[in-house]
Formats: structure tokens, sequence, C-alpha cells
């Protein structure tokens, strides 16, 4: 694969090309939140096409809020394409607001710690995505850990972003 940095002079740009040139993102521009609901949902915005056989490095910065702690706090997951795998170095806190880190894999369901309305907390995540054996997309998933009339709030500017690595 050519340098994804570099064009040529006489290189020819194809979409394949351009495929690969790093990184493509998702920044969500508005609020999205679930009242009273522990079902998970596709994230209207955190999600990114992934290509058959391809690699790629992810990083995710995520900024939400919810109840007090313990009260509805944050579940999340995410949805692949069939055969795909995603293994994320983690960084959040949990329903206790104790600190964590720790290797995630796509199906994993992370619970993690909201500090009431108004306080945004953030998790950190980043890792590798094969996407499997045909395209798809990558898409974040999430919901409330305990039902609350309270808004667990996903916020503008979190952020999802691919690179392809081969």
């Amino acid at each position: 694969m050519p340098d994804p940095q570099t064009i040529y002079a006489g290189q020819r740009v194809t979409a394949a090309y351009l495929d690969s040139v790093p990184p493509v993102v998702a920044v969500k521009t508005s609020d999205q939140q679930v009242t009273s609901h522990t079902s998970f949902v596709n994230d209207n915005t955190l999600k990114l096409p992934c290509a058959a056989g391809a690699i790629y490095m992810v990083m995710m910065e995520l900024d939400y809020e919810g109840g007090t702690q313990g009260s509805s706090d944050i579940q999340w997951n995410w949805n692949l394409p069939a055969g795909a795998t995603l293994r994320l170095f983690t960084a959040w806190n949990n329903t206790s607001g104790v600190a964590q880190v720790g290797m995630k894999t796509g199906s994993t369901t992370v619970t993690a710690g909201t500090q009431g309305a108004a306080n945004v907390c953030g998790a950190f995540m980043h890792g590798t995505l094969f996407c499997g054996s045909s395209d798809g997309t990558i898409q974040f998933q999430w919901a409330q850990n305990t039902s609350s009339a309270t808004p667990t709030i996903v916020h503008a500017q979190s952020v999802l972003a691919m690179w392809r690595q081969q």
C-alpha cells in the first residue's frame, strides 16, 4: 500500500487509495439523551464504515452525563459487522466512581458512573478493529445502566476516529 500521507506526481488517485487515507472521523454535533431506558440504542453519530479484511487503529473520546452516581449511570458496547473483532484499551470511572483501565472487546458491556446533571464525565478508548470478511459499520451503542427519569446524555464533541492500517 502506498504511503497514505504522500501523493506522487503522476499517481492515479483511486477510491481505494482515498479510503486508505487516515483518519475517518465521526464527531457528535449535538447531544443525544435517553431517559428511563436500559436497552442499548445506536448512537446517532458515533459510527464509521469499515472495509472487509481491513485493520484499523481506533480512538474514541466520550463525553457523557447522567443522574447522581449509581442512580442512572451509563453502559455501552459496540455493534460490529459479522466476523469483526474490536479490542480497546479503555479508561473510565465505574459506578462507584473508581477509576478503571483495562482491555475490552467490542462485545463487552462497560458500565460507567455518572455524577449528576451538569457534571460531564469522560471515557477514553484506543485499540484496533479487524473489520471481518465483509464491509460494514462500527457503531457505538449505549443506554442507562439503571432506568431513571434523569436523562443520560452523550454530549456533542464526543469523537470516534479510525486510521486504516492495512
